[in-house]
Protein backbone atom coordinates (compact mmCIF):
# COMPACT_ATOMS: atom_id res chain seq x y z
CA UNK A 1 0.00 0.00 0.00
CA UNK A 2 1.80 3.09 -1.24
CA UNK A 3 1.72 6.32 0.73
CA UNK A 4 0.03 9.37 -0.74
CA UNK A 5 2.11 12.40 -1.66
CA UNK A 6 0.47 15.76 -2.32
CA UNK A 7 2.94 18.57 -2.88
CA UNK A 8 0.63 21.50 -2.09
CA UNK A 9 -0.65 20.00 1.19
CA UNK A 10 1.18 22.47 3.40
CA UNK A 11 0.39 25.35 5.74
CA UNK A 12 1.52 27.98 3.24
CA UNK A 13 -1.03 26.87 0.65
CA UNK A 14 -3.71 26.57 3.32
CA UNK A 15 -3.17 30.10 4.58
CA UNK A 16 -3.17 31.46 1.02
CA UNK A 17 -6.50 29.74 0.34
CA UNK A 18 -8.00 31.04 3.57
CA UNK A 19 -6.75 34.63 3.31
CA UNK A 20 -7.78 35.03 -0.35
CA UNK A 21 -11.33 34.09 0.69
CA UNK A 22 -11.27 36.30 3.82
CA UNK A 23 -12.33 33.40 6.01
CA UNK A 24 -12.98 33.82 9.74
CA UNK A 25 -10.36 32.61 12.22
CA UNK A 26 -12.40 29.61 13.38
CA UNK A 27 -12.68 28.26 9.84
CA UNK A 28 -8.95 28.67 9.27
CA UNK A 29 -8.29 26.86 12.56
CA UNK A 30 -10.56 24.04 11.38
CA UNK A 31 -8.51 23.82 8.19
CA UNK A 32 -5.26 23.62 10.17
CA UNK A 33 -6.56 20.80 12.37
CA UNK A 34 -7.64 18.89 9.27
CA UNK A 35 -4.23 19.40 7.66
CA UNK A 36 -2.52 17.94 10.73
CA UNK A 37 -4.88 14.98 10.59
CA UNK A 38 -4.23 14.48 6.88
CA UNK A 39 -0.47 14.35 7.41
CA UNK A 40 -0.74 11.98 10.40
CA UNK A 41 -3.23 9.49 8.95
CA UNK A 42 -2.41 6.47 6.84
CA UNK A 43 -4.07 5.82 3.49
CA UNK A 44 -6.24 3.12 5.11
CA UNK A 45 -6.95 3.20 8.84
CA UNK A 46 -9.36 0.27 9.09
CA UNK A 47 -7.58 -3.03 9.65
CA UNK A 48 -10.21 -4.98 7.70
CA UNK A 49 -9.24 -3.22 4.49
CA UNK A 50 -5.50 -2.47 4.68
CA UNK A 51 -4.79 -5.21 2.13
CA UNK A 52 -7.41 -3.87 -0.23
CA UNK A 53 -6.26 -0.32 -0.86
CA UNK A 54 -4.27 0.83 -3.88
CA UNK A 55 -3.35 4.48 -4.20
CA UNK A 56 -0.51 4.04 -6.66
CA UNK A 57 -2.55 5.22 -9.66
CA UNK A 58 -3.11 8.66 -8.17
CA UNK A 59 -0.12 10.42 -9.71
CA UNK A 60 -1.14 13.84 -8.46
CA UNK A 61 1.76 14.82 -6.21
CA UNK A 62 2.72 17.76 -8.42
CA UNK A 63 -0.75 19.07 -9.25
CA UNK A 64 -1.35 22.81 -8.89
CA UNK A 65 -4.35 23.94 -6.81
CA UNK A 66 -6.79 26.66 -7.74
CA UNK A 67 -5.72 29.16 -5.10
CA UNK A 68 -7.94 32.16 -5.89
CA UNK A 69 -11.72 32.15 -5.29
CA UNK A 70 -13.79 31.71 -8.43
CA UNK A 71 -15.83 34.87 -7.97
CA UNK A 72 -19.54 35.48 -8.61
CA UNK A 73 -21.50 33.32 -11.01
CA UNK A 74 -21.61 34.35 -14.66
CA UNK A 75 -25.30 33.41 -14.86
CA UNK A 76 -27.89 33.84 -12.13
CA UNK A 77 -30.58 31.78 -13.83
CA UNK A 78 -30.88 28.51 -15.70
CA UNK A 79 -32.75 27.20 -18.71
CA UNK A 80 -32.95 23.69 -17.23
CA UNK A 81 -36.52 22.55 -16.70
CA UNK A 82 -37.66 20.53 -13.72
CA UNK A 83 -35.15 21.82 -11.15
CA UNK A 84 -35.45 23.93 -8.01
CA UNK A 85 -31.89 25.19 -8.09
CA UNK A 86 -28.59 24.90 -9.95
CA UNK A 87 -24.96 25.29 -8.90
CA UNK A 88 -22.55 24.73 -11.80
CA UNK A 89 -18.78 25.21 -11.72
CA UNK A 90 -16.32 24.80 -14.60
CA UNK A 91 -12.82 24.20 -13.17
CA UNK A 92 -12.28 27.31 -11.00
CA UNK A 93 -15.08 29.37 -12.57
CA UNK A 94 -18.56 29.50 -11.07
CA UNK A 95 -20.86 29.41 -14.09
CA UNK A 96 -24.39 29.30 -12.63
CA UNK A 97 -25.97 29.79 -9.22
CA UNK A 98 -29.77 29.92 -9.12
CA UNK A 99 -32.57 29.07 -6.70
CA UNK A 100 -36.31 29.17 -7.26
CA UNK A 101 -37.50 32.50 -5.76
CA UNK A 102 -40.45 30.75 -4.11
CA UNK A 103 -38.04 28.60 -2.11
CA UNK A 104 -36.06 31.67 -1.10
CA UNK A 105 -39.24 33.12 0.38
CA UNK A 106 -39.63 29.96 2.47
CA UNK A 107 -36.13 30.41 3.91
CA UNK A 108 -34.21 27.92 1.77
CA UNK A 109 -30.53 28.88 1.54
CA UNK A 110 -28.49 27.86 -1.50
CA UNK A 111 -25.21 29.71 -1.94
CA UNK A 112 -21.45 29.37 -2.19
CA UNK A 113 -19.47 28.28 0.84
CA UNK A 114 -17.66 31.61 0.74
CA UNK A 115 -20.90 33.62 0.83
CA UNK A 116 -22.32 31.41 3.59
CA UNK A 117 -19.23 32.12 5.70
CA UNK A 118 -19.87 35.85 5.44
CA UNK A 119 -23.68 35.90 5.62
CA UNK A 120 -24.59 32.92 7.81
CA UNK A 121 -21.42 32.33 9.77
CA UNK A 122 -22.92 30.99 13.01
CA UNK A 123 -25.34 28.67 11.24
CA UNK A 124 -22.57 27.26 9.06
CA UNK A 125 -20.22 26.96 12.01
CA UNK A 126 -22.68 24.67 13.77
CA UNK A 127 -22.53 22.34 10.76
CA UNK A 128 -18.84 22.43 9.82
CA UNK A 129 -16.91 23.24 12.99
CA UNK A 130 -18.04 20.01 14.64
CA UNK A 131 -15.29 17.45 14.02
CA UNK A 132 -17.96 14.90 13.09
CA UNK A 133 -18.83 16.87 9.95
CA UNK A 134 -16.28 14.74 8.09
CA UNK A 135 -14.66 11.51 9.32
CA UNK A 136 -11.56 12.34 11.33
CA UNK A 137 -9.98 8.94 10.61
CA UNK A 138 -10.19 9.28 6.82
CA UNK A 139 -7.10 10.80 5.24
CA UNK A 140 -8.83 12.06 2.11
CA UNK A 141 -11.81 13.60 3.89
CA UNK A 142 -9.34 15.56 6.00
CA UNK A 143 -7.40 16.51 2.88
CA UNK A 144 -10.45 18.15 1.33
CA UNK A 145 -11.52 19.74 4.62
CA UNK A 146 -8.08 21.34 4.95
CA UNK A 147 -7.57 22.48 1.36
CA UNK A 148 -11.04 23.02 -0.12
CA UNK A 149 -11.08 25.70 -2.82
CA UNK A 150 -14.82 25.99 -3.46
CA UNK A 151 -18.07 24.81 -1.99
CA UNK A 152 -21.84 25.09 -1.88
CA UNK A 153 -24.25 25.20 1.05
CA UNK A 154 -27.89 24.05 0.98
CA UNK A 155 -30.16 24.59 3.98
CA UNK A 156 -33.84 23.63 4.01
CA UNK A 157 -35.70 24.92 7.10
CA UNK A 158 -38.23 22.93 9.13
CA UNK A 159 -41.51 21.97 7.43
CA UNK A 160 -40.39 22.85 3.88
CA UNK A 161 -40.79 20.48 0.91
CA UNK A 162 -38.39 20.93 -2.03
CA UNK A 163 -40.17 18.79 -4.61
CA UNK A 164 -37.91 19.41 -7.63
CA UNK A 165 -34.23 18.43 -7.61
CA UNK A 166 -31.37 20.71 -6.67
CA UNK A 167 -28.61 20.17 -9.25
CA UNK A 168 -24.92 20.57 -8.34
CA UNK A 169 -22.40 20.13 -11.14
CA UNK A 170 -18.59 20.14 -11.13
CA UNK A 171 -16.74 20.16 -14.48
CA UNK A 172 -13.06 19.26 -14.06
CA UNK A 173 -10.05 17.62 -15.68
CA UNK A 174 -7.60 20.35 -16.71
CA UNK A 175 -4.13 18.83 -16.92
CA UNK A 176 -2.10 18.97 -13.69
CA UNK A 177 -4.79 20.92 -11.83
CA UNK A 178 -6.42 20.16 -8.48
CA UNK A 179 -9.91 21.18 -7.37
CA UNK A 180 -11.17 20.28 -3.87
CA UNK A 181 -14.77 21.12 -2.95
CA UNK A 182 -17.17 20.87 -0.01
CA UNK A 183 -20.93 20.45 -0.22
CA UNK A 184 -22.79 21.16 3.04
CA UNK A 185 -26.45 20.13 3.29
CA UNK A 186 -28.81 20.72 6.21
CA UNK A 187 -32.40 19.47 6.08
CA UNK A 188 -34.66 20.60 8.92
CA UNK A 189 -37.34 18.66 10.77
CA UNK A 190 -40.31 17.35 8.78
CA UNK A 191 -38.77 18.52 5.49
CA UNK A 192 -37.67 16.88 2.27
CA UNK A 193 -35.37 17.55 -0.67
CA UNK A 194 -33.76 15.94 -3.70
CA UNK A 195 -30.13 16.61 -4.61
CA UNK A 196 -28.38 15.52 -7.80
CA UNK A 197 -24.60 16.01 -7.84
CA UNK A 198 -22.62 15.43 -11.03
CA UNK A 199 -18.98 15.49 -12.04
CA UNK A 200 -18.12 15.66 -15.72
CA UNK A 201 -15.19 16.58 -17.99
CA UNK A 202 -14.61 20.30 -18.43
CA UNK A 203 -13.96 21.99 -21.76
CA UNK A 204 -10.27 22.19 -20.75
CA UNK A 205 -10.01 18.50 -19.78
CA UNK A 206 -7.18 16.40 -21.14
CA UNK A 207 -3.42 16.29 -21.36
CA UNK A 208 -0.60 13.95 -20.45
CA UNK A 209 -0.46 14.81 -16.77
CA UNK A 210 -3.16 13.68 -14.35
CA UNK A 211 -5.71 16.03 -12.80
CA UNK A 212 -7.29 15.70 -9.36
CA UNK A 213 -10.78 16.24 -7.98
CA UNK A 214 -11.78 15.91 -4.35
CA UNK A 215 -15.38 16.35 -3.27
CA UNK A 216 -17.18 15.99 0.05
CA UNK A 217 -20.81 16.04 1.13
CA UNK A 218 -21.54 16.81 4.78
CA UNK A 219 -25.20 16.21 5.52
CA UNK A 220 -27.36 16.67 8.60
CA UNK A 221 -30.91 15.32 8.34
CA UNK A 222 -33.40 16.44 11.02
CA UNK A 223 -36.25 14.41 12.50
CA UNK A 224 -39.09 13.14 10.34
CA UNK A 225 -37.43 14.16 7.07
CA UNK A 226 -36.45 12.58 3.75
CA UNK A 227 -33.45 13.33 1.53
CA UNK A 228 -32.80 11.74 -1.85
CA UNK A 229 -29.18 12.31 -2.85
CA UNK A 230 -28.08 11.06 -6.29
CA UNK A 231 -24.71 11.33 -7.96
CA UNK A 232 -23.09 10.61 -11.32
CA UNK A 233 -19.29 10.51 -11.41
CA UNK A 234 -17.88 10.77 -14.93
CA UNK A 235 -14.79 12.96 -14.94
CA UNK A 236 -13.14 11.28 -17.90
CA UNK A 237 -9.72 9.68 -18.24
CA UNK A 238 -6.63 11.09 -16.60
CA UNK A 239 -8.38 12.23 -13.39
CA UNK A 240 -7.95 10.88 -9.86
CA UNK A 241 -11.17 11.39 -7.90
CA UNK A 242 -11.61 11.32 -4.11
CA UNK A 243 -15.18 11.45 -2.78
CA UNK A 244 -16.30 11.53 0.85
CA UNK A 245 -19.90 11.74 2.03
CA UNK A 246 -21.12 11.69 5.62
CA UNK A 247 -24.62 12.00 7.06
CA UNK A 248 -26.24 12.10 10.47
CA UNK A 249 -29.83 10.85 10.19
CA UNK A 250 -32.39 12.04 12.75
CA UNK A 251 -35.28 10.18 14.34
CA UNK A 252 -37.79 8.77 11.87
CA UNK A 253 -35.87 10.18 8.90
CA UNK A 254 -34.62 8.52 5.72
CA UNK A 255 -31.66 9.09 3.43
CA UNK A 256 -31.71 7.54 -0.04
CA UNK A 257 -28.27 7.49 -1.69
CA UNK A 258 -27.93 6.46 -5.36
CA UNK A 259 -24.57 6.81 -7.14
CA UNK A 260 -23.18 5.79 -10.50
CA UNK A 261 -19.41 5.72 -11.12
CA UNK A 262 -18.31 5.69 -14.73
CA UNK A 263 -15.27 7.84 -15.55
CA UNK A 264 -11.81 8.68 -14.33
CA UNK A 265 -8.50 6.85 -14.13
CA UNK A 266 -9.02 6.20 -10.42
CA UNK A 267 -12.05 6.74 -8.18
CA UNK A 268 -11.96 6.40 -4.40
CA UNK A 269 -15.31 6.88 -2.65
CA UNK A 270 -16.19 6.70 1.05
CA UNK A 271 -19.71 7.02 2.53
CA UNK A 272 -20.34 7.26 6.29
CA UNK A 273 -23.92 6.83 7.53
CA UNK A 274 -24.70 7.63 11.17
CA UNK A 275 -28.19 6.43 12.11
CA UNK A 276 -28.30 8.58 15.21
CA UNK A 277 -32.06 8.98 15.73
CA UNK A 278 -34.53 6.27 16.64
CA UNK A 279 -36.14 4.76 13.56
CA UNK A 280 -33.62 6.34 11.17
CA UNK A 281 -33.22 4.65 7.77
CA UNK A 282 -30.59 4.56 5.05
CA UNK A 283 -31.22 3.07 1.61
CA UNK A 284 -28.12 3.10 -0.53
CA UNK A 285 -27.37 1.89 -4.05
CA UNK A 286 -24.01 2.26 -5.81
CA UNK A 287 -23.05 0.96 -9.23
CA UNK A 288 -19.91 1.22 -11.31
CA UNK A 289 -18.89 0.33 -14.85
CA UNK A 290 -15.17 0.08 -15.55
CA UNK A 291 -13.18 -0.47 -18.72
CA UNK A 292 -9.61 -0.14 -19.98
CA UNK A 293 -7.38 0.22 -16.88
CA UNK A 294 -9.81 2.06 -14.60
CA UNK A 295 -9.68 1.44 -10.85
CA UNK A 296 -12.50 1.92 -8.32
CA UNK A 297 -12.34 1.76 -4.53
CA UNK A 298 -15.88 2.05 -3.11
CA UNK A 299 -16.35 1.91 0.68
CA UNK A 300 -19.54 2.35 2.71
CA UNK A 301 -19.71 2.33 6.52
CA UNK A 302 -23.06 2.45 8.31
CA UNK A 303 -23.33 2.80 12.09
CA UNK A 304 -26.56 1.83 13.85
CA UNK A 305 -26.35 4.14 16.86
CA UNK A 306 -30.01 4.46 17.91
CA UNK A 307 -32.72 1.85 18.38
CA UNK A 308 -34.94 0.45 15.60
CA UNK A 309 -32.80 1.77 12.76
CA UNK A 310 -32.73 0.29 9.24
CA UNK A 311 -29.99 0.02 6.61
CA UNK A 312 -30.38 -1.46 3.14
CA UNK A 313 -27.12 -1.20 1.18
CA UNK A 314 -26.42 -2.50 -2.32
CA UNK A 315 -23.28 -2.20 -4.46
CA UNK A 316 -22.94 -3.52 -8.02
CA UNK A 317 -20.17 -3.37 -10.56
CA UNK A 318 -19.49 -4.37 -14.16
CA UNK A 319 -15.88 -4.61 -15.33
CA UNK A 320 -14.26 -5.26 -18.68
CA UNK A 321 -10.78 -5.04 -20.25
CA UNK A 322 -8.18 -4.65 -17.44
CA UNK A 323 -10.34 -2.66 -15.04
CA UNK A 324 -10.41 -3.41 -11.33
CA UNK A 325 -12.69 -2.61 -8.39
CA UNK A 326 -12.82 -3.04 -4.63
CA UNK A 327 -16.31 -2.93 -3.09
CA UNK A 328 -15.90 -2.61 0.67
CA UNK A 329 -18.83 -2.44 3.05
CA UNK A 330 -19.11 -2.36 6.83
CA UNK A 331 -22.18 -2.30 9.06
CA UNK A 332 -21.61 -1.58 12.75
CA UNK A 333 -24.44 -2.20 15.18
CA UNK A 334 -23.44 -0.42 18.37
CA UNK A 335 -24.47 -1.41 21.90
CA UNK A 336 -27.20 1.22 21.76
CA UNK A 337 -28.54 -0.12 18.44
CA UNK A 338 -31.21 -2.46 19.78
CA UNK A 339 -33.78 -3.60 17.19
CA UNK A 340 -31.60 -2.77 14.19
CA UNK A 341 -32.40 -4.19 10.76
CA UNK A 342 -29.46 -4.29 8.33
CA UNK A 343 -28.62 -5.76 4.93
CA UNK A 344 -25.43 -5.36 2.89
CA UNK A 345 -25.10 -6.78 -0.63
CA UNK A 346 -22.14 -6.53 -3.00
CA UNK A 347 -22.30 -8.08 -6.46
CA UNK A 348 -19.92 -7.96 -9.40
CA UNK A 349 -20.04 -8.98 -13.05
CA UNK A 350 -16.78 -9.46 -14.94
CA UNK A 351 -16.78 -9.44 -18.75
CA UNK A 352 -13.12 -10.27 -19.42
CA UNK A 353 -10.39 -12.52 -18.03
CA UNK A 354 -8.20 -9.59 -17.04
CA UNK A 355 -10.80 -7.65 -15.06
CA UNK A 356 -11.18 -8.13 -11.32
CA UNK A 357 -13.98 -7.34 -8.86
CA UNK A 358 -13.28 -7.89 -5.17
CA UNK A 359 -16.12 -7.58 -2.63
CA UNK A 360 -15.50 -7.39 1.11
CA UNK A 361 -18.80 -7.12 3.07
CA UNK A 362 -18.38 -7.03 6.85
CA UNK A 363 -20.51 -6.83 10.01
CA UNK A 364 -19.60 -5.67 13.51
CA UNK A 365 -22.40 -6.47 15.98
CA UNK A 366 -22.18 -5.25 19.56
CA UNK A 367 -25.89 -5.68 20.39
CA UNK A 368 -27.42 -9.04 19.51
CA UNK A 369 -31.02 -7.94 20.10
CA UNK A 370 -31.44 -7.12 16.40
CA UNK A 371 -34.17 -7.85 13.89
CA UNK A 372 -31.72 -8.70 11.10
CA UNK A 373 -28.01 -8.51 10.35
CA UNK A 374 -27.31 -9.97 6.92
CA UNK A 375 -24.77 -9.65 4.16
CA UNK A 376 -24.34 -11.25 0.72
CA UNK A 377 -21.71 -11.22 -2.00
CA UNK A 378 -21.05 -12.75 -5.40
CA UNK A 379 -18.85 -12.21 -8.45
CA UNK A 380 -19.68 -13.93 -11.72
CA UNK A 381 -19.77 -13.68 -15.48
CA UNK A 382 -22.92 -13.21 -17.55
CA UNK A 383 -25.28 -16.08 -16.81
CA UNK A 384 -25.24 -18.38 -19.87
CA UNK A 385 -28.65 -19.78 -18.93
CA UNK A 386 -30.10 -16.31 -19.31
CA UNK A 387 -28.33 -15.96 -22.66
CA UNK A 388 -29.81 -19.26 -23.83
CA UNK A 389 -33.29 -18.27 -22.68
CA UNK A 390 -33.18 -14.96 -24.53
CA UNK A 391 -31.61 -16.28 -27.76
CA UNK A 392 -34.19 -19.07 -27.87
CA UNK A 393 -36.78 -16.31 -28.16
CA UNK A 394 -35.16 -14.64 -31.14
CA UNK A 395 -32.84 -12.12 -29.49
CA UNK A 396 -29.32 -11.90 -30.92
CA UNK A 397 -26.65 -13.09 -28.47
CA UNK A 398 -24.80 -9.76 -28.40
CA UNK A 399 -28.03 -7.91 -27.71
CA UNK A 400 -28.98 -10.44 -25.03
CA UNK A 401 -25.66 -9.87 -23.22
CA UNK A 402 -26.12 -6.14 -23.40
CA UNK A 403 -29.65 -6.32 -21.98
CA UNK A 404 -28.46 -8.48 -19.08
CA UNK A 405 -25.61 -6.11 -18.24
CA UNK A 406 -27.77 -2.98 -18.46
CA UNK A 407 -30.47 -4.63 -16.36
CA UNK A 408 -27.85 -5.48 -13.75
CA UNK A 409 -26.93 -1.79 -13.47
CA UNK A 410 -30.44 -0.35 -13.64
CA UNK A 411 -31.19 0.05 -9.87
CA UNK A 412 -29.26 3.34 -9.67
CA UNK A 413 -30.62 4.75 -12.93
CA UNK A 414 -34.17 4.04 -11.80
CA UNK A 415 -33.68 6.10 -8.64
CA UNK A 416 -32.44 9.29 -10.30
CA UNK A 417 -35.38 11.75 -10.34
CA UNK A 418 -34.06 14.16 -12.98
CA UNK A 419 -34.72 12.52 -16.33
CA UNK A 420 -31.92 14.24 -18.31
CA UNK A 421 -29.40 13.03 -15.71
CA UNK A 422 -30.83 9.51 -15.76
CA UNK A 423 -30.68 9.46 -19.55
CA UNK A 424 -27.08 10.66 -19.45
CA UNK A 425 -26.11 7.84 -17.09
CA UNK A 426 -27.82 5.31 -19.34
CA UNK A 427 -25.90 6.76 -22.28
CA UNK A 428 -22.61 6.47 -20.39
CA UNK A 429 -23.28 2.82 -19.62
CA UNK A 430 -24.21 2.23 -23.27
CA UNK A 431 -21.02 3.91 -24.49
CA UNK A 432 -18.94 1.62 -22.26
CA UNK A 433 -20.61 -1.41 -23.80
CA UNK A 434 -20.04 -0.19 -27.37
CA UNK A 435 -16.38 0.50 -26.61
Amino acid sequence: MAEFDLGFANEETLRELSSSRKEPAWFRADRLRALANFKALRVEEHQLFTKYTDISRARVGGTIPYAQPSGPAKNSKTDLAGVSGVYSQEEDSLETLWLDPELEKKGVMFETLQDALSRHQQQLRALTFDHASLPERDKFAQMTKALCMAGVVLHVPDNVIVSKPILIRWSVGRENSALLTRTVVSIGNNSSAVVVEETEPSKAAGGERMAMFGGTAEVVLGDGSVLKYNGVENVGGGVATFLNRQISVGAGSEIQWAFGYVGGEMTKSHIDNFLSGRGATVREVQVLYGDKTQFFDIFSHTRHVAEDTVSDLLSKGVLQDQSKAYAKGLITIEKSGKGSDSYLGEFGMVLSRDSRFLSIPSLEIENHAVRRAKHASSVAQVDENQIFYMTSRGIEESEARKLIVMGFLDPVVARIPLEPVADRLRGLFESKWKA
